[in-house]
């Protein structure tokens, strides 16, 4: 299963894309991530821990978060540009960083899809080769895949996360 590419369209040279096939319906896949009680047990890539500040999931609305890791403490605030529920959920991040994420249901299972676009091209390269953007995307999906997984009694290979 190929889990992350660069879309192959006009945003291209500066979107980056992370998209998981989930057993578990798009309800539940949604639930995950607009509930401050799921968010703080995946939210963020290996040896993060979250906790949450203040959630206010609505249009409008922000997700004040702290996460801590062997490299310090990270505080954070994502503002919630637009809430299609359970279908897309839009974020911008401290810096102008948009993060578009979609939610299909495939029979039974869903997929879902994280758009995060970046201002420039250099900006986008920069928090790959830099920041291990995509490695920790990739990790945050693990850990959800993980935690849904044991929440909801599903066996998991996990050599595929």
């Amino acid at each position: 299963m190929e889990k992350t590419s660069v879309a192959p369209n006009q945003l291209a040279d500066r979107e980056l894309i992370i998209s998981r096939d989930f057993e578990i319906s798009r309800n539940l896949l949604f639930e995950a991530w607009t509930d401050p009680v799921h968010l703080d047990n995946w939210w963020g890539p290996e040896n993060f821990q979250t906790s949450t500040d203040k959630f206010d999931l609505r249009n409008g609305g922000s997700w004040h978060l702290t996460m801590n890791s062997p490299y310090g403490e990270f505080s954070n605030v994502i503002q919630y540009d637009e809430i299609i529920s359970p279908e897309q959920i839009r974020y911008t991040l401290p810096g102008g960083l948009q993060t578009i994420v979609l939610f299909t249901a495939i029979g039974d299972n869903s997929n879902l899809l994280m758009r995060l676009i970046f201002e420039s091209a250099a900006e986008l390269h920069n928090a790959i080769d830099n920041y291990g953007a995509l490695k920790s995307g990739n990790q945050t999906l693990d850990r959800l895949t993980i935690y849904l997984a044991e929440k909801h009694g599903k066996q998991i290979d996990t050599q595929l996360v």
